[in-house]
């Protein structure tokens, strides 16, 4: 099927696309491949999460899940799949209870005498930044996504989907940004596995990982 397929070019050059939960903005009509990305995101979160709900689930008794879920959460124990568990699980609800706005923040103005591209339109974003998430009206989850969102993304890390599970544990699951990249996260479940499990990108990784 064809993700793209439905999407409306307003007059302003636009891009809104409104199908089961996901709205995507600010997609132009030479961004068919960005919208692809940002579509296929959203199609497989639950997909992904639900995944990493069955690895936490037999980290007690698993080798393999055990081993992931100690690997980026630390020590395993009861209290602590339980957090863990609790925050995929809000992960899921939103994923499929409430709207997912995608806003295509590596929007560029026009090319000046000199530049190599253009400046970045949202004044929030950075060239290296993946996204970043706020919080809508009615609970709708606003997603900008950054330039690094569409560039590196095509391995089994660092995935469209897994940085969407990022942005969305701040939103429902009160994560922080304690450490970054999967070698910062496992550092961080050896020297503080209390703030392993409110950790945003631990979560981007067991959930890529989990589904790889």
């Amino acid at each position: 099927m064809d993700l793209a397929m439905g999407c409306l070019y307003g007059t302003s050059g636009t891009v809104t696309k409104e199908t089961d939960m996901l709205n995507c903005k600010d997609f132009g009509p030479k961004d068919g491949l960005k919208l692809k990305d940002a579509a296929a995101a959203y199609y497989r979160l639950a997909e992904v999460v639900t995944r990493a709900e069955m690895l936490v689930g037999t980290a007690g008794y698993g080798e393999r899940s055990k081993e992931l879920f100690e690997s980026l959460f630390g020590p395993y124990t009861g209290a602590k799949k339980a957090k863990i568990h609790k925050a995929l699980r809000a992960i899921y609800r939103h994923t499929v209870v409430n709207v997912i706005t995608f806003h295509n923040s590596s929007r560029r103005a026009e090319k000046k005498d000199g530049e190599r591209r253009g400046r970045l339109l949202d004044p929030n974003m950075d060239e290296d930044d993946f996204a970043y998430v706020d919080m809508g009206e009615d609970h709708r989850a606003d997603v900008y996504l950054g330039p690094a969102f569409f560039e590196y993304h095509r391995n089994a890390t660092d995935t469209t989907v897994g940085t969407t599970i990022h942005e969305l544990s701040h939103l429902v699951a009160g994560t922080e940004d304690y450490a970054y990249g999967r070698d910062g996260c496992e550092t961080l479940a050896k020297t503080s596995p209390d703030r392993a499990i409110k950790n945003a990108d631990s979560y981007q990784y067991f959930c890529e990982l989990a589904a790889s």
